[in-house]
């Protein structure tokens, strides 16, 4: 289903033998791909270096999609709600790919529409009982600025339980802001996810496992040197940083934290993040060299920052 530019509903509903029976079908030749073929090539964003052309394979994909599932506790009956540009791996795979092999609803519309009209996004969560949907920590910060807590009392957003947070630096305030606007919309706290990946792991690495509340640690800032162990409060001070953990790995995913030297260090401890499992990529497009660089054995070099605590990814920079 879309919304269009008003606003208003305009139902389009397609299936796979609609495509196959359209006039210009049989002009399609069909052919079966194995799991290793290449699904297509994901370019990363190039915020922090030159944009790479990510190779992802058909297994890349589904495994990741099914992790998704799993870790989200998604079900065939959930409504997917989306905003976010399908030329972008977090609405091409999380909100079109993962509902059809979920065999789930989706409900899309045009992101330039929730960038002028923020609300439209909500009042079609609402409209739908959308359960899933995401936003980047610019996407929170465009409600908080456009919604009113008048406008935000008239929707019911009950049925939501999973808000994918990802894909840029998460504001522990912003957060907490939207989740305190939404509140008299019964937006529980339970359904924010704020969640890790990269072009290179699919689409997801780690999130709040469902259900959860988020958390936040406080890090003492004079402690993040990679050398000694972090110091962290229940509560905000004068030298603390509050940093939102991005959870647990989805299953099949493994993450180390290691020093300069590849050598896994402790709990608490910064490092570099590296990342294993069937969802990442296997290169780089016609890159040899830069894919070469980018492993160390079996695990992908993120590029990223971060420590565990009490079991959860924390990023802390690049």
């Amino acid at each position: 289903e879309k919304m269009n530019s008003l606003g208003e509903d305009s139902v389009r509903i397609a299936t796979v033998d609609d495509a196959l029976a359209h006039r210009s079908a049989s002009d399609v030749k069909l052919s079966p791909s194995a799991p290793n073929d290449i699904a297509f090539i994901q370019f990363s964003s190039g915020s922090t270096g030159s944009p790479k052309g990510v190779c992802l394979s058909h297994q890349n994909l589904l495994h990741n999609i099914v992790s998704i599932i799993e870790h989200q506790d998604g079900k065939p009956s959930n409504c997917f709600v989306s905003w976010l540009p399908l030329f972008h791996d977090m609405g091409i795979i999380g909100y079109h790919l993962l509902p059809l092999v979920l065999q789930a609803k989706q409900v899309l519309m045009h992101p330039r529409l929730f960038m002028k009209r923020p609300h439209v996004w909500l009042e079609a969560i609402d409209r739908h009982q959308g359960t899933c949907t995401a936003a980047p920590n610019f996407g929170l910060n465009r409600v908080i600025s456009k919604v009113t807590p008048e406008k935000a009392a008239t929707l019911n957003l009950e049925h939501m339980h999973c808000l994918l947070n990802g894909s840029e630096p998460i504001s522990a305030e912003i957060m907490h802001g939207f989740m305190n606007l939404l509140g008299p919309a019964n937006f529980s706290p339970n359904a924010m996810s704020p969640g890790y990946g990269l072009a290179e792991g699919s689409l997801c690495i780690s999130a709040r496992p469902a259900h959860t509340l988020p958390e936040v640690h406080h890090i003492d800032r004079r402690t993040l040197n990679r050398k000694n162990q972090v110091i962290v409060s229940l509560e905000p001070t004068s030298h603390s940083i509050p940093f939102v953990e991005v959870g647990t790995p989805v299953p099949g995913v493994s993450i180390r934290i290691v020093d300069n030297e590849d050598r896994i260090v402790a709990p608490g401890i910064v490092g570099h993040i590296h990342i294993k499992g069937p969802n990442v990529t296997q290169g780089y497009y016609k890159d040899p060299d830069l894919t070469t660089a980018a492993f160390q054995k079996d695990w992908l070099r993120t590029g990223d920052l971060g420590l565990v605590l009490d079991g959860r990814l924390v990023v802390t920079g690049r």
